[in-house]
């Protein structure tokens, strides 16, 4: 099949298919129609599909320039559909109407420029390759999108299936990017969410590369960091859904989350220099197995659990007798350690497991502040008597208002406070004795003064 190369003077006439279009009467031409066989644009001209016109490629078209010359330049002011394969390199490809990618769509080294009255549609495949993406309009992306070069976002860039950066991928200061399908941003890749900018994550989001938050970030879905994610000062991220941190998470500002929150072993949530943000929680659940630095953390709905570190002030309180906080160590039994001050107002909850051997362990670094639930579930098989600490701290103020033994018989429970440490005492209770017949003479008013009394707890 022999390419067809476009080269135009003042008088030029150009082909598709071996079909006369148009003549034009500059160095300037148009596409329209149907392009059935491989066509090559070369030359330095631009060249237009123009408003009200559709142009439709079903085989091959290329627009090619050379390096520090001018490029030439394919603008859609009208529909232009590629059920074909499009391929640009040094040109630009300037979008103002709208653009239906069916087919293959790549440009190498390329400008290629959605107007804020454009409109692009990908259900095919999308390749950026070390050129400039610039978008203004709308971009919805329903299929393959894979950027290795710039790719800036001031408008509406949807991705509802594939969309992997290995460059450069910007959003400003207005722009929305709204996520439902599967976005990557690669080792390789920079994301950038500037402020004012919205992105939106409905599906899966994973981050192997460097991601700045500059704006509001609002994850629905799954969104996974492995490396660094940096949430800027004066920004927002909102967590919906599932967010995990595998790796750093720099938060200068403000994290809010309803969902999951995993920050695993060996991660860290911490800030940036002076920068140092703060951690709330509403509702859900946070699991930090690693270490999390920073001003405060408040749990104010949900729970609190895991094996990590926590350099910060923590308060653990709901908002009413049918919202409690609650705080467990481990993930089953184990230690959380608070380098700060804890407080536990009046709709916290302090939940403390043990088995035959051992129990979980609140070790507090600086000042206690005691009030609400105090709850001991056991998880193991036979209970044994003993001594079993389950809190250390500097110093204490107030007291539980209420204390939640297991309904165990046979067995005494007992909270015991030093001046730095809280223990759970186990004991045998006392059988009970048989009363001689006797004892029955004196009336029933003395069985009043029978009975078995369990211990109250001890309070420092």
């Amino acid at each position: 099949m022999q390419t067809q190369s476009l080269k135009r003077s003042v008088l030029s006439t150009f082909f598709i298919s071996s079909i006369v279009l148009s003549t034009a009467a500059s160095a300037d031409s148009v596409l329209i129609g149907v392009n059935t066989s491989p066509l090559t644009i070369n030359d330095d001209a631009t060249t237009t599909i123009v408003t009200g016109t559709q142009f439709q490629n079903d085989n091959e078209l290329s627009v090619i320039g050379q390096p520090f010359v001018k490029d030439p330049v394919l603008a859609n002011e009208g529909t232009f559909i590629n059920n074909g394969t499009f391929y640009g390199k040094f040109s630009d490809l300037k979008n103002d109407g709208v653009l239906l990618n069916t087919g293959s769509l790549t440009t190498h080294v390329s400008g290629l420029n959605n107007a804020a009255s454009g409109h692009i549609t990908n259900t095919g495949y999308i390749y950026n390759n070390g050129g400039s993406l610039k978008n203004d309009g709308s971009i919805d992306n329903q299929a393959e999108f894979n950027n290795s070069g710039t790719l800036t976002n001031y408008g509406q860039l949807t991705n509802q299936d594939t969309l992997t950066n290995r460059g450069v991928l910007s959003s400003y200061r207005g722009a929305t990017l709204t996520n439902t399908g599967t976005l990557t941003n690669t080792s390789a890749g920079r994301f950038n969410n500037y402020i004012d900018s919205t992105l939106i994550n409905d599906g899966t989001m994973n981050n192997e590369g460097r991601f700045t938050n500059a704006g509001k970030l609002i994850n629905n879905g799954s969104f996974t960091n492995k490396y660094v994610f940096s949430n800027a000062i004066n920004d927002t991220v909102t967590n919906n859904g599932v967010m995990t941190n595998n790796s750093t998470l720099e938060n200068m500002n403000e994290i809010i989350n309803t969902g999951v929150f995993i920050n695993n072993e060996k991660a860290t949530i911490r800030g940036n220099g002076s920068s140092v943000g703060n951690y709330t929680q509403t509702a859900g659940q946070t699991i930090n197995n690693g270490v999390i630095t920073q001003t405060s953390v408040n749990i104010n709905g949900g729970s609190l659990s895991g094996t990590g570190i926590i350099n910060s002030n923590v308060t653990v309180n709901g908002t009413s007798s049918d919202n409690y906080a609650s705080i467990n160590a481990g993930n089953s039994i184990g230690t959380m350690t608070i380098n700060g001050n804890y407080t536990q107002g009046e709709f916290g909850s302090m939940v403390v497991e043990f088995n035959e051997t051992s129990s979980d362990i609140f070790n507090i670094s600086h000042e206690a502040s005691l009030a609400g639930l105090l709850t001991f579930e056991f998880i193991g098989d036979n209970v044994q008597v003993g001594t079993f600490q389950f809190l250390t701290f500097a110093s204490i103020v107030g007291s539980f208002d209420s204390i939640i033994y297991p309904s165990l018989m046979g067995f005494n429970f007992d909270v015991v406070f030093g001046d730095t440490f809280a223990n759970l005492e186990i004991s045998q209770s006392v059988s009970e004795v048989p009363v001689p017949a006797s004892l029955f003479l004196f009336g029933p008013a003395l069985l009043g003064f029978l009975g078995l009394r369990r211990k109250k707890a001890m309070t420092a």
